[in-house]
């Protein structure tokens, strides 16, 4: 593997773009934990039942504490968050609210938990075309801050791009911050606090932030991340859904002729043009986008 590029471990969690647009409000660090771990789970499983020990999901969470009565507690206080949540799809003509998890079933004999994904909306784990995030559990779950959780999300969207620039507000939507930090507040305890945590762990090479300023006073209105483009390693089955390379074991030889590719810095994305979607579609692939759509509108 050359410098610059990265392979994915197996539990890396996949997941469509629009999935970065919702904040998880009020989650604290480890119910964060808890979710993206299901989501790791539920990957390229369509929208059937999937079955998880407590073990598994503490394992996985790095859930640190004993007490079986506290997991329970902390399973359930994720579940009704997700429930509050607004998950939302839309285009020109509608507007869609989901629960992600309609399914989410504690046995407390068999100490497994039950979880499946919403049938309408099973493609956004499992029909990765387009633009699509890939970060890895094992690194989410060392952070300690739910900033630095959030902000980390939601720069791994851009890794093979190197920057990426956010509205002010847009950005304090999405980190959950409280509508009474000031901005000085907002800098100190949430950037500066997340960046710092972010390049403790080394998750972004020279990860840096500047504030964009505009009219008269010089107000901020956005914040310019940057960071060391990242060469996504990985494959395109032959749906076109993207399959990362794992480090944890040999990519088996597969029928049929498949391409091999690594993300790759477009045009669009060099210094100093404004941001544009992270994968052009083919024809082919924007024909079956447009059904799946159609699909979901005359439900």
């Amino acid at each position: 593997m050359k410098k610059g590029e990265i392979a994915l471990g197996k539990e890396s969690v996949i997941y469509n773009n629009q999935m970065n647009l919702v904040a998880l409000k009020g989650f604290n660090s480890v119910e964060i934990d808890l979710f993206y771990t299901l989501c790791s789970q539920v990957k390229s499983k369509g929208a059937q039942d999937i079955t998880i020990s407590f073990e598994k999901l503490k394992d996985l969470s790095d859930y640190r504490s004993a007490d079986k009565a506290r997991f329970i507690n902390d399973l359930r206080k994720t579940n009704r968050k997700l429930l509050s949540l607004s998950f939302t799809l839309e285009n020109e003509n509608k507007i869609v609210d989901f629960v992600l998890f309609p399914t989410f079933e504690i046995d407390l004999d068999q100490e497994v938990l039950t979880v499946a994904v919403n049938s309408r909306f099973e493609f956004l784990f499992n029909e990765i075309v387009g633009g699509f995030t890939i970060l890895e559990l094992s690194q989410l779950t060392q952070l300690e801050s739910r900033y630095s959780k959030a902000l980390y999300r939601l720069l791994k969207q851009w890794r093979s791009v190197g920057f990426k620039q956010y509205e002010l507000n847009e950005l304090r939507d999405l980190l959950d911050v409280p509508v009474s930090y000031r901005l000085d507040q907002f800098t100190v305890r949430v950037l500066d606090a997340a960046t710092k945590e972010l390049k403790k762990n080394n998750f972004f090479h020279d990860l840096k932030y500047e504030k964009v300023k505009k009219g008269q006073g010089n107000r901020v209105v956005a914040i310019k991340f940057y960071f060391k483009k990242e060469a996504l390693k990985g494959t395109f089955d032959n749906s076109g859904n993207f399959i990362p390379f794992d480090l944890d074991k040999q990519i088996p030889k597969k029928k049929g002729k498949q391409t091999v590719r690594k993300e790759r810095l477009p045009d669009w994305a060099k210094e100093g043009q404004k941001n544009k979607p992270d994968k052009q579609l083919s024809e082919k692939e924007q024909a079956e986008f447009r059904e799946r759509l159609a699909q979901i509108r005359n439900m």
